[in-house]
């Protein structure tokens, strides 16, 4: 068997576990988890649709550490910024 076959059957039941499982299964009996998972998903749909609607939506990532809490990871900030109506010299952006 092909590699690509391999994948394409692999993809094909992924597919089909994603129309019968749609509630997070890997959070089952976890409903504060799930609530997050939907919440997650429902945000990044609707940012997709604001950011395909208008081009001019510029998303910006800042890397965020903090050295006074070690145990914290560091990790991106996702900021979306609608170009046409900020100053060109936004700087509120880094905080």
């Amino acid at each position: 068997m092909s590699r690509n076959l391999i994948i394409k059957e692999g993809v094909k039941k992924l597919r089909h576990l994603r129309k019968e499982y749609s509630r997070f299964p890997i959070l089952e009996g976890h409903p504060i988890a799930q609530q997050h998972g939907k919440e997650a998903v429902e945000s990044v749909g609707i940012l997709k649709k604001l950011c395909d609607k208008d081009k001019k939506m510029k998303e910006f990532r800042i890397y965020r550490w903090n050295p006074d809490k070690p145990n914290q990871k560091p990790f991106l900030q996702s900021f979306f910024v609608h170009l046409p109506s900020c100053g060109p010299m936004d700087l509120g952006l880094l905080y």
